[in-house]
Parts: C-alpha cells; structure tokens; sequence
C-alpha cells in the first residue's frame, strides 16, 4: 500500500518529530532546510516485499553539533557506492531525521518505508531499534560513510549491530564528533509486519497535522504535561554524544531535573522517576508552537514537559531492556 507525500505532509511530519525526537535528532530548522528541494511527491510504502534491500542514511554524532549533511554529501554517496542499483527502498533511521530520509527518496527516486528505524521516536545508539525490541536483531550489510571534506570509507565485514554501534562511534569521534552514513539491511517477513503494524511516519504525519489543529495539547494523547520555566543546564559532551542536565521549575515552584544524552532519557521531581525512555519526554515552546532541540535548552525559557507512552513495540520487557542497558546505565 502506497501513500504521496506532499510538501505540506513533510513539514507536518517534521512538526510532529520535534516532539517525538525527544530533544535528540537534527534541529527543527536543520530538518525544514533539507527539504526545500523536494519540488516533487515523496512515495510512502506500508507494506515492502520481502527480501527487498533498504537504504538507511543518517548523520551520527553529538546532537549539539551543526548538521553536516546536505544534498551533495548524499548525492556523492549514491553516486560513488552505485548504492541505488542494489536497494528498493528508503528507512528513516530515527524520528528527527527524517528529512535526511525524505531527501535520500527524492534523489534517489526510491520509496520511503512507513517506520523509522528507532521505533517512533529517536534513540542514542543502534542497538536500541524496533526490530531488535521485537526479538529480530540484524546486521547491516556493510556501512558506507562520508564526511564533510567528503572522504569515503566503507566497512563491509561486521559481525553484528553492536559492532555497528562500536564502529560508527568511533567514526564519528574522528570525523570531530559527527559523520553521515548509510547502511543497508534486508527485509524479512517479520520485518514486514511490523512495518505495517507500527507505520510510524504515518503516526508522526497524524500527530503533525493535530499538533497544528489543537489549541489544547491535552487533546494529543498526553500521559503528563508540566508548564515551567528552564532553569540551569548543565552541558557536557564526550564519546559522540550531548549530555544535558536541565533543571525546571515549574508554575507551582516545584522542581524537576531531565537527564539527557542526545535524547531526553530521565524526568525526575524530588529524586524521584516520573518518566524515563522509552517514554518520550519532550520540550514544548508554547510561542513557537514545536517541540525544542537539546541546543535550545536556554535559562528562562517557558516551556511545557510533555509525556507520551511510546509505541507498542517498546512496550515489552525486551524493549525496556534495550533502553536500560544500551541507554539509561550508560549515563554517568
């Protein structure tokens, strides 16, 4: 089953991602500009064939680091790997890089498969995905990478996706904290279902298109929302990832911490956990109506902590695990 893009649908999905993103992924504004050369429909596939090989490009890194990508980098990529000759489709590798996704299809001409890689929302490191949450771990076949003096490297032997996670991290910290890849994996029948069961570009277009006509959030399905005021953050970075510890108070005076890297993983209130991913805990800016990036977490700034149950599929024992060990015991 097939669904056309429009300008107009992107944009909605990137409004709907600046939430679902969790603080993570590209800028808002990084996301928007990416787009602007999509002059034609972008084509979104619920239900890819079996076997088929898909295309999964995103830019690894520190989510504080200025975008690299940009359409010569994945135009280079295609040309240099003939990548489109071997691959039928397009993946989004995480919600708040999508439009990397959508720019890949538009020079490409292949389709976009409705699910991003991280499972609805983003995640910090590759081991953390929907497939692995669903007991279907996977090997990329070969990792392509490009930086911005666009010098290619490809990796073709890798025994599994932690190997993958080990490799593009350390590709990263030597391309000075950020580098754009693509890999390829092939889709099984399994992989099939969950596409067609979790379809979360379809999810982000629907929360988009209803971000845009709510004049109430709480009509969005919302677990909590906080009003406050930022208050200190404190920054760091190292091993290719943000780290963020941001303090809010909120409209009543009552404090709350969020631990971030990359993402927002931990809403604390007095040492307590009131959230933690895989929920998805996202800063709202009530002016400019959209979810805030880890770069705009700036002293005073109101904002809203708004809370959202993720999809099904993080909601196993096994996809809670996968957040606990590869995300929340990593924090320091």
């Amino acid at each position: 089953m097939q669904k056309k893009l429009t300008r107009k649908d992107l944009e909605n999905i990137i409004l709907a991602s600046s939430i679902l993103s969790a603080g993570g992924g590209l800028r808002f504004n990084e996301q928007i500009k990416l787009i602007e050369p999509i002059n034609k429909q972008i084509i979104l596939e619920n239900r890819p064939r079996v076997n088929c090989l898909a295309l999964i490009p995103l830019e690894i890194g520190a989510a504080n680091i200025p975008l690299i990508t940009n359409k010569l980098l994945i135009e280079k990529l295609l040309d240099k790997t003939s990548l489109t000759k071997k691959i039928d489709s397009i993946i989004t590798a995480e919600m708040g890089q999508e439009s990397i996704a959508f720019l890949t299809s538009f020079i490409s001409s292949l389709p976009i498969l409705d699910i991003d890689l991280a499972g609805g929302r983003a995640a910090p490191r590759l081991p953390i995905n929907i497939f692995s949450a669903n007991a279907l771990p996977f090997t990329p076949e070969g990792i392509i990478a490009i930086n911005s003096q666009l010098q290619l490297q490809k990796i073709s032997k890798i025994s599994d996706i932690f190997q993958a996670e080990k490799i593009l991290r350390k590709i990263a910290i030597r391309n000075h904290g950020s580098c754009f890849i693509a890999f390829i994996i092939k889709i099984s029948h399994s992989m099939q279902k969950i596409i067609t069961r979790e379809h979360t570009i379809t999810r982000a277009l629907t929360l988009g298109e209803n971000i845009k006509q709510a004049n109430n959030l709480r009509k969005l399905n919302l677990k909590k929302m906080i009003e406050g005021t930022i208050g200190n953050v404190i920054e760091n970075s190292q091993s290719g990832f943000s780290q963020n510890n941001i303090k809010i108070i909120s409209s009543s005076g009552k404090i709350f911490k969020i631990i971030n890297e990359n993402e927002n993983l931990l809403l604390f209130s007095e040492s307590k956990i009131l959230a933690q991913a895989p929920e998805i805990i996202a800063l709202f800016d009530p002016k400019l109506k959209r979810g805030i990036h880890c770069s705009e977490f700036i002293e005073g700034r109101k904002i809203k902590i708004l809370i959202f149950s993720p999809i099904k599929s993080w909601q196993n024992k096994r996809g809670k695990k996968l957040w606990n060990k590869f995300a929340i015991n990593e924090l320091n």
